[in-house]
């Protein structure tokens, strides 16, 4: 029922974990439109310019390119250009580790929560069950099909719970799930 509302749609990836994750931590607290305008200030001063039939296009910076460098005047709050700068100097290979070990090391890291941790197993590293439970759009997402529109937002824990019958399809699911009715 859930996939026949858009039949081959399925969660993009980002593959890599620092874009990931600059991109999540832009997105804490704050609307989308802000968090694109934020990212594109990120994205003009660090990323690489390329050049493709004439159109110009910017690679996302990798996380050489920020690591020590000033994050001032991006719109950033102090406590994401705390948590970008971490980011840019953390570790970030995940190759072979459960995910247990994965949210223990982002969760050491400043401005990285079970949220950011959730959609990074999500969206980077493709978990089929994984989803963020606690995110305001899923969490009203699942209410809505659940009660049929009439609750409009359910607590994390009635989220995760009702999303255990999705199994290893957890992580479609909740994306089919989000898009607007």
């Amino acid at each position: 029922e859930i996939a026949a509302r858009a039949p081959g749609f399925y969660p993009p990836l980002v593959v890599d974990p620092f874009e990931m994750l600059v991109t999540s931590v832009t997105a804490q607290q704050v609307s989308l439109i802000a968090a694109c305008a934020i990212r594109n200030r990120v994205v003009r001063r660090f990323g690489r310019p390329v050049e493709h039939d004439g159109v110009q296009w910017w690679a996302f910076p990798r996380a050489s390119d920020v690591a020590g460098h000033d994050l001032e005047g991006l719109g950033l709050s102090r406590s994401k250009i705390r948590a970008i700068g971490a980011l840019a100097g953390a570790d970030l290979d995940f190759a072979g580790a459960d995910e247990e070990a994965i949210r223990a090391r982002l969760l050491e890291l400043p401005g990285i929560g079970p949220w950011t941790v959730d959609w990074f197993l999500a969206r980077c590293l493709g978990r089929p069950d994984a989803f963020a439970a606690g995110d305001l759009g899923v969490r009203k997402a699942v209410a809505r099909w659940a009660s049929g529109g009439a609750d409009p937002i359910w607590p994390e824990g009635r989220v995760r719970e009702l999303c255990l019958q999705f199994g290893r399809h957890a992580n479609l699911a909740v994306h089919h799930l989000l898009i607007p009715d």
